[in-house]
């Protein structure tokens, strides 16, 4: 049986509910904007960007596609040969 322990406080929250952060950037995407989510397959997240796209009102594409990282770090889309090319998902928002 589980012991009762009395007038024990209720500890803070780590975040408000309003403060709430998002791994990918859904609510700042504009039409023809991309970002690459490094090492996944494509049927591993696209039930969670079909969601993501109804939740936000927004399109969304998805391709398996090879990238690399550009002087200022970004992610750019390449060919499988290129230095530095790692396989990833490609997220882009259509409309």
């Amino acid at each position: 049986m589980l012991q009762l322990q009395r007038n024990v406080p209720m500890p803070k929250a780590r975040r408000s509910p309003g403060d709430r952060r998002h791994k990918y950037p859904f609510e700042t995407m504009q039409v023809n904007d991309f970002f690459f989510v490094p090492g996944k397959e494509k049927n591993s997240i696209r039930t969670y960007f079909a969601a993501a796209g109804k939740r936000h009102n927004i399109t969304l594409r998805s391709q398996l596609i090879y990238a690399r990282r550009n002087a200022d770090g970004q992610w750019v889309p390449c060919q499988e040969n290129d230095t530095g090319s790692t396989i990833g998902v490609g997220v882009w928002r259509t409309a």
